[in-house]
């Protein structure tokens, strides 16, 4: 089994634990609303195809690195320039979509746990600013 899916399975086997360590005031039914929606995320991020989700990871890492690479040396707008040029690619990945689905969804069923920020207000910074 993939690792990262291994890794996945493993973080929702635990969510139990981390809720209740978070939240002890968690009634029953609120954490069997959890576990069910837990159970729904599984399920969504199982609709993506490993060997592409795999490809995604690969491809993520070595932009990073070209990234990286091109701050580094002062290329501040070719980094940038690829940067958005990666953003339009992954818009139009089939596994992207599947993960930004399942994400979105995990945002709308758990907002309480705030497992995802809304970046949306923060200014739009430049690539090599974060490395």
């Amino acid at each position: 089994m993939n690792k990262k899916v291994l890794h996945c399975l493993m973080l929702l086997a635990l969510m139990p634990v981390a809720a209740h360590a978070e939240y002890p005031n968690m009634s029953q039914e609120q954490m069997q609303n959890m576990m069910e929606q837990a159970q729904k995320m599984q399920a969504c991020f199982s609709q993506a195809d490993p060997a592409a989700m795999q490809k995604m990871a690969e491809q993520g890492q070595a932009f990073q690195a070209e990234i990286s690479a091109m701050c580094k040396s002062g290329d501040r707008d070719g980094a940038q320039e690829r940067a958005m040029a990666y953003a339009k690619e992954m818009m139009n990945d089939k596994a992207f979509q599947v993960m930004k689905k399942c994400g979105e969804e995990m945002a709308q069923t758990m907002p309480q746990m705030n497992m995802v920020k809304d970046y949306s207000d923060a200014k739009q910074g430049h690539v090599c600013d974060n490395h």
